[in-house]
């Protein structure tokens, strides 16, 4: 029996690298463990999408699982001269696409939907893509009893009844989260998708799941606000095995809501766990980290330990932070401040401004905060005008009841997963933006503030290059020369490539261009790439070859 997992991530540039679909990754390594195959597929890395997902139909594929990542990129402002109040882009026409070349190439297999982006959403998403089900909550062991009971011969309907966390059209179960009580046993996650390593070189692994508090606009504690641990050692030899397989990964990201919430200690054991181990000793780790428990032992210790702590701020006035159910206050980042300073370490964080409670006064106790860090370790520091508000979360609770003047919304309708909508309190978004732009003096700036040079039509533009970059890289190692085709829609200048990135890009479209026959594109790269200080003397030697081949083309 053969299981197609779909990825249906779309190349976005308000995204930035491809996220792997650790996930999808997690599926197929309990699935594996029943003895049960599975294939990953993302069909927006490929020119013809609906082709790639008629490849990987087997004769004996029982079942499509769709997993949700993501349902829209949660920004609210970013071209303060656009029209508009929010720009946030829904993901929901991609799943509309990535259904429809489903149903397309395997109209006989049943579509059952997962992911971080389902799990609370239930009944609505199902019936907005026409699905035949959804598991919801922590999902791979749900997903692996339901394909356990039809490798034994029970029909897929009859097998999805036996499963506690599914929901069907009429089922009228509602959205059961299965939390994480079961997630213990099963093996480590080292089979991974390498491609994404080409976007960045990371390899999440998670250390624990669920989350013990209760923020008003994050969603993230209505799966479970109880811990599950994982043990120390299986992390480990997660960590060591992906290390092993995949040389291309250069740091490893620990994928939990914040790494100290399982407690500091078990954290700082887990990092100098890492650092005893041989292949692990030297490399980087990064996480989101909350502002409580901290203390200058503890960042110290991380800091010495490699581990790229990004602190989840989000606001710091104190009567903001107790109304949205943060567990610290400003002196826990006063605290941090310090101990950064006198450690000399950069401190970057983000902030959702607009949260309940909102006034002019509590602005300008962040501002002022933001103006208290000294310049020697003042690293980026990022700004959201508004929050986006989704259903079942306190802040979605309290309009419902009318504890928040619904005033303050911006977007369609009610607060829904299906629509963007952004609660920002005591301001319009695009006023609250330029107070803050002007006020701040260049400390902060707008998440994702990097596409304001390009305005709403030099974006469009460039998300066309994007994704065509994007295959590309998804596509190198393949035949028929897909890559080439997609990246010959890229321009060596594109503003979202890095130093690091346009080098290879040239590089490996050069080689690419020589391998199908087209040395004067070989040669136009490579010659970028001197213009540019590239010097080796591989890049001299094929430069040559190519102007030889390239000569030689063109004799009569």
């Amino acid at each position: 029996m053969h299981v197609l997992l779909v990825y249906p991530v779309k190349p976005r540039l308000t995204f930035g690298a491809m996220p792997g679909p650790y996930g999808l990754e997690t599926v197929r390594t309990v699935l594996a463990a029943e003895g049960i195959e599975s294939t990953i597929v993302n069909p927006f890395l490929s020119l013809d999408p609906a082709a790639a997902l008629e490849a990987a139909v087997r004769a004996d594929t029982a079942l499509v699982g769709l997993s949700i990542r993501n349902i829209d990129d949660a920004l609210t402002l970013w071209d303060p001269d656009a029209a508009g109040e929010i720009q946030t882009e829904s993901c929901l026409p991609d799943l509309e696409e990535v259904m429809a070349w489903v149903r397309a190439v395997a109209p006989d297999l049943p579509v059952v939907l997962g992911g971080a982006g389902f799990g609370q959403i239930g009944e609505p998403l199902l019936a907005y893509l026409d699905a035949d089900a959804g598991l919801t909550g922590a999902s791979e062991l749900d997903f692996a009893a339901l394909m356990r009971s039809m490798a034994a011969g029970l029909a897929f309907e009859d097998a999805l009844r036996l499963v506690e966390g599914a929901l069907w059209p009429g089922s009228a179960r509602g959205a059961r989260r299965s939390g994480y009580r079961h997630r213990a046993g099963y093996p480590p996650v080292v089979d991974r998708e390498a491609i994404y390593f080409r976007y960045r070189r990371e390899a999440a692994v998670r250390t624990y799941a669920g989350c013990p508090l209760s923020c008003a606009h994050c969603i993230e504690h209505l799966a479970s606000r109880q811990i599950w641990r994982s043990p120390i050692d299986r992390v480990l030899a997660e960590m060591k095995e992906v290390r092993t397989r995949y040389s291309e990964v250069r740091r490893f990201f620990f994928a939990d809501s914040e790494v100290n919430l399982a407690g500091a200690d078990r954290l700082l054991d887990l990092t100098r766990a890492v650092r005893r181990s041989e292949g692990l000793e030297d490399i980087p780790l990064v996480g989101y980290v909350n502002p409580r428990p901290a203390g200058f032992a503890f960042v110290k210790a991380l800091a010495e330990a490699r581990f790229e702590m990004r602190f989840t701020v989000d606001h710091a006035a104190d009567a903001v932070l107790a109304r949205n159910g943060k567990n610290f206050r400003r002196a826990d980042l006063d605290a941090l401040v310090r101990d950064h300073a006198a450690l000399a370490l950069p401190f970057s964080f983000c902030l959702l401004l607009g949260q309940p409670g909102e006034t002019e006064a509590t602005i300008e106790e962040v501002l002022e905060f933001v103006d208290s860090i000294p310049d020697a370790i003042a690293a980026p520091i990022y700004f959201s005008p508004g929050v986006r508000v989704y259903p079942g979360t306190p802040i979605a609770s309290d309009l419902a009841s009318g504890r928040l003047d619904r005033k303050w919304l911006v977007g369609e309708g009610d607060p829904s997963f299906l629509k963007p909508v952004v609660y920002c309190e005591g301001w319009r978004p695009r006023e609250l933006f330029d107070h803050v732009m002007a006020r701040a003096g260049g400390r902060v700036q707008p998440m994702n503030g990097y596409l304001q040079g390009l305005g709403h039509g030099r974006k469009a533009e460039m998300e066309r290059e994007f994704q065509a970059y994007c295959i590309g890289l998804a596509q190198r190692d393949a035949k028929g020369g897909e890559a080439l085709r997609a990246w010959s829609a890229v321009s060596p200048a594109a503003p979202f490539l890095t130093t690091r990135q346009r080098r290879d890009f040239l590089w490996d479209r050069g080689l690419l261009a020589l391998e199908r026959g087209q040395p004067g594109d070989a040669v136009r790269d490579w010659a970028d790439l001197q213009t540019a200080g590239v010097r080796s003397s591989k890049l001299t030697h094929n430069l040559a070859v190519a102007r030889t081949i390239e000569r030689a083309h063109a004799a009569p």
